[in-house]
């Protein structure tokens, strides 16, 4: 996969230094890192009228790479005030951002065609098979048929709260991600027979509330401050309930399988 985006969509990767596995107690695990991929900034001029219809991050500086932050890397390389300045300046992105930026200037050049604003509602179904599907537009539902496949690649459900009462295994506090992450493609699945799995799982990450205006999500991730020297975590009773310098998935189920939702550290899924 990582040579098929490198050499067909021109995606820089690099293997980030210091990161360890997410179990790196496990055999085979890697303490030392070096599994862990980061993509190199990409120049969101480059898209042309596109460069502005990416998401930012709330959570971080956009014009970071995977091994400037604490997210990425136990000791960051930090770059210079002049480097983040120069960054900004050319809209040089980073971590995710980065990833995305240099995925959608991979399907701009093959001709792929980007619809936005346009909500997938439904699936046609013929004969067994997917051959398109009905979407919401501003000018009215329209049919867009398809002449290989039906991919459904539609994000998460946890902005769904009927959904994730339903489906989940713990309390969700706060959805951390893109309020987008409704489950159309979930819903359009199950109207279609599709046989569901491991649904009681997400991606899930600790958070903390912030006061309204320090971000757009008015959350804050606990990834890197939790795994300080003499840093622990309790829930409201006092008690200490996991390994606190463990990946930020495996802390949030410490919490659901120890905790109530009445005791627990907030959680959400990132989507």
């Amino acid at each position: 996969m990582v040579r098929a985006l490198a050499d067909d969509g021109g995606v820089e990767f690099f293997a980030v230094p210091g990161l360890p596995d997410y179990h790196p107690s496990n055999p085979g695990g890697k303490p030392e890192g070096g599994r862990t991929l980061g993509q190199e900034l990409f120049p969101f001029p480059t898209l042309g009228e596109w460069q502005d219809r990416v998401e930012v991050t709330p959570y971080y500086s956009p014009y970071l790479r995977m091994d400037e932050t604490a997210i990425g890397c136990a000791v960051p390389k930090t770059p210079t005030d002049e480097e983040k300045a120069h960054r900004e300046a050319e809209d040089l992105r980073g971590m995710g951002g980065g990833l995305v930026g240099a995925l959608l200037n991979a399907c701009l050049r093959v001709g792929v065609a980007i619809e936005v604003s346009t909500a997938a509602r439904d699936l046609i179904i013929d004969n067994g098979r997917a051959i398109g599907v009905v979407a919401e537009t501003a000018d009215g539902r329209r049919t867009l048929q398809a002449t290989r496949a039906v991919i459904l690649a539609t994000g998460g459900f946890e902005w769904n709260e009927e959904y994730r009462t339903a489906f989940l295994r713990g309390h969700v506090t706060k959805p951390a991600s893109i309020p987008t992450n409704t489950g159309d493609g979930l819903r359009m699945a199950m109207r279609a027979g599709a046989a569901l799995q491991n649904m009681r799982e997400a991606w899930w990450i600790p958070i903390t509330e912030l006061p309204e205006g320090i971000n757009s999500m008015n959350l804050e991730m606990i990834n890197g401050d939790r795994t300080r020297p003499r840093s622990i975590m309790v829930n409201r009773t006092g008690r200490r309930f996991t390994n606190e310098a463990v990946s930020y998935n495996s802390v949030v189920g410490a919490s659901i399988r120890r905790t109530s939702p009445r005791s627990g550290t907030p959680t959400c899924p990132r989507g």
